[in-house]
C-alpha cells in the first residue's frame, strides 16, 4: 500500500489532484488516456478503482442502447461501388 500527501489543486471551476504513473499502475492503469476509474466516497474518504472493462464499453457505447433501438437502418438501394 502506498500512502502519500497531495495538494488538491484548482483545475477550471473544480479541483483536482495529479496522480503518479506509479500509483496507477499498481491498481493496474497503464494506458493512461483512455482508462477510466470509479470513484466512492465512503466514511470520510475517497475510494479510487479501475473501472472495469465492461463498464468502459458501456459508457463509450451506452448512450446507443436504448428503449427505442432499431436493429436494422435502411441506407436506401446500392448505389456505385457497393452493389454486388
Amino acid at each position: 500500500m502506498t500512502i502519500k500527501e497531495i495538494q488538491i489543486k484548482p483545475w477550471g471551476n473544480s479541483q483536482g489532484i495529479e496522480l503518479s504513473n506509479e500509483m496507477l499502475a499498481q491498481i493496474g492503469i497503464d494506458d493512461i488516456e483512455h482508462q477510466c476509474v470509479t470513484v466512492e466516497v465512503k466514511d470520510n474518504s475517497l475510494i479510487l478503482k479501475k473501472a472495469d472493462e465492461k463498464s468502459r464499453l458501456m459508457r463509450r457505447f451506452g448512450c446507443l442502447i436504448d428503449e427505442k433501438r432499431v436493429d436494422e437502418f435502411s441506407f436506401g438501394k446500392p448505389l456505385g461501388n457497393e452493389i454486388i
